[in-house]
């Protein structure tokens, strides 16, 4: 990194890896955050968003918020069928534009702030939605199957027949893989993965203006 220039890091990695928890540690040194996921949360608020949504899916995918419940969308959206398929990718062209706009938007704006060295950006689709041509380095998070299956049990009560239609949603972890500029091992303890961390943010920052 040379001339001041701020370095953007995209985390990729396969579900239940710890890429949110790679981000996180990036984020206790100093980057700053920038998560796809709260963006994502953003853009299904919006009206238009709603709008199209009640005119695909109905009523049903609301809760009595008034609000899109996500659950209930997913569980159209990750049909292991045809149909399930084709309702994703519907719901990928209505919501991935208007997300990756706004995740470069955000990004521009922390690369004018002063203060700001390295930003990171944790998007589970960076690849697959396209928004990889905002960032600068790719981070891949690396962890086996069944420590990702113990994870999305524990925190989203998924069974393995869910994990695997969201994969399947996914390009391969191999694919992945090969495109990273760093790998970090996450199935052992939280110190063990930030160390790794450490290292890769310390290359990241050593040619940072003082």
């Amino acid at each position: 990194m040379t001339g001041g220039r701020k370095t953007v890091v995209g985390i990729i990695g396969g579900i239940g890896s710890g890429k949110s928890t790679v981000a996180r540690q990036f984020q206790s040194l100093g980057a700053s955050l920038v998560e796809a996921d709260e963006v994502g949360h953003e853009v299904l608020r919006l009206s238009e968003v709603k709008q199209e949504a009640r005119e695909r899916w109905g009523e049903g995918v609301f809760g009595p918020d008034g609000e899109i419940d996500r659950q209930r969308l997913a569980e159209i959206v990750f049909e292991p069928s045809p149909s399930g398929k084709r309702e994703r990718e519907a719901l990928e062209r209505l919501v991935h534009p208007l997300i990756g706009r706004r995740l470069r938007r955000r990004i521009e704006a922390l690369r004018k702030d002063p203060r700001v060295g390295v930003i990171v950006v944790d998007a589970a689709v960076l690849l697959e939605a396209g928004w990889h041509d905002a960032v600068d380095v790719l981070v891949f998070v690396e962890a086996p199957r069944a420590d990702r299956l113990a994870r999305v049990r524990e925190a989203r009560h998924w069974d393995s027949n869910q994990l695997k239609s969201r994969e399947l949603a996914q390009k391969p972890l191999s694919w992945k893989r090969q495109r990273a500029d760093y790998v970090i091992g996450n199935s052992g303890s939280r110190e063990q993965t930030l160390q790794q961390v450490e290292r890769i943010y310390t290359t990241l920052t050593q040619d940072l203006p003082a």
